[in-house]
């Protein structure tokens, strides 16, 4: 916090997701021995890292509204490969809703998403007009009470409208197709969802937690420039003045494409980007990064997950951290972590081999031959 705060602060902090290595392997039976009895904080607290976490702190209720969920099994090909299908019914007054949800360990994707058409568009704002939210702060807080100081929780914000539109409700292709072709009906949607919204963020207010966290997942190709500086940017500064004035602190979650927004992040006012994924995964460089951001910004991330697996080595890996330390020094806007998430592939030990090499040369300022 004192990194995001712009405060005075010893060295540099070093934080971790391993939601996915360790779920993964739990599930399969192949968690190393060590930690075959403790859970993902456990592993942090041996490794010696700050688990980073995320949840929901509100659930949306329904109003007038009937829903129908329907689940099955299926098998995919010769490979066998178990898929959870979740269908999902919303009937309305004016019309209704179909959509598909696939499920395979833990990933959990649309297939066919509930607006396809204008009319659908309709019978989604009436949706999101009979809709309230209701909190569910207990999440948050008994989350980041058992993490204690070992452990960081990030409560989500969910994506701006116009993503609402384009990775929840029509899908990528078709939501921006629809912003040109029926733009006008589209804002009217995103009006409701921002009313919504509203609703959310008056609850961000209260949560008891510094930093609220925006899961928008910025990513140049969905999120064209025009795009990002007609709806997001606006929305953005609207948003964060609004946590702003409750002392609130703004991350936001990019993905590792976004090298057509660079000139534009200095100009959202997010006091951190999350999820900072250089290349080789990323299309940018850290040097980039920093450029672009003019110290306004904290960068929080900086190792892609990649690197923690085959074909990389131990040296190699060791040589990219000590890279990104030179190339963040004095490392005063900047949060080491990976991004975003250390897949099951990755190599747990690498993350202690960060902690070793932060304990020798992270202290601030960096100063690295």
């Amino acid at each position: 916090f004192a990194v995001l705060q712009g405060k005075k602060f010893d060295r540099l902090p070093f934080v971790a997701m391993i939601t996915w290595w360790y779920n993964e392997h739990r599930a399969r039976g192949t968690l190393p021995e060590k930690y075959k009895n403790t859970d993902a904080l456990g592993v942090a607290k041996d490794v010696g890292f700050t688990l980073l976490d995320g949840t929901g702190f509100y659930r949306i209720r329904r109003e007038n509204i009937e829903t129908v969920v329907r689940s099955e099994l299926v098998y995919d090909g010769s490979a066998l490969v178990k898929k959870g299908l979740t269908a999902v019914v919303e009937k309305t007054p004016v019309g209704k809703l179909e959509s598909v949800r696939v499920s395979t360990g833990l990933s959990n994707l649309p297939k066919e998403f509930p607006v396809k058409t204008v009319e659908d568009m309709k019978t989604m704002k009436y949706i999101l007009d009979h809709s309230r939210v209701e909190p569910t702060f207990e999440e948050y807080v008994s989350m980041q009470k058992y993490y204690g100081d070992d452990g960081l929780v990030l409560p989500i914000i969910p994506h701006s409208p116009v993503n609402s539109i384009l990775y929840d409700i029509m899908g990528q292709q078709r939501g921006i197709v629809a912003l040109y072709r029926y733009q006008k009906e589209v804002e009217d949607l995103m009006m409701s969802i921002e009313g919504l919204q509203d609703e959310i963020y008056r609850l961000a207010e209260k949560l008891p937690s510094k930093i609220i966290h925006f899961g928008e997942h910025v990513h140049s190709v969905i999120n064209d420039p025009r795009i990002f500086k007609k709806y997001q940017i606006p929305y953005f500064k609207k948003r964060i003045a609004q946590l702003h004035a409750k002392g609130k602190i703004c991350s936001c979650h990019w993905d590792g494409h976004f090298k057509d927004l660079l000139p534009l992040i200095k100009d959202t006012g997010f006091d951190a980007i999350h999820g900072v994924t250089p290349k080789p995964s990323g299309d940018v460089t850290l040097t980039e990064l920093i450029d672009a951001v003019e110290g306004k910004t904290v960068l929080w991330g900086g190792i892609p997950a990649p690197i923690f697996q085959e074909p990389f080595t131990d040296q190699h890996f060791e040589e990219y951290v000590m890279n990104i330390l030179k190339t963040i020094a004095p490392g005063d806007r900047f949060i080491m972590d990976i991004g975003d998430n250390l897949g099951p592939t990755g190599y747990i030990h690498r993350l202690r081999t960060v902690k070793d090499i932060l304990e020798k040369h992270g202290y601030y300022p960096i100063r690295v031959n």
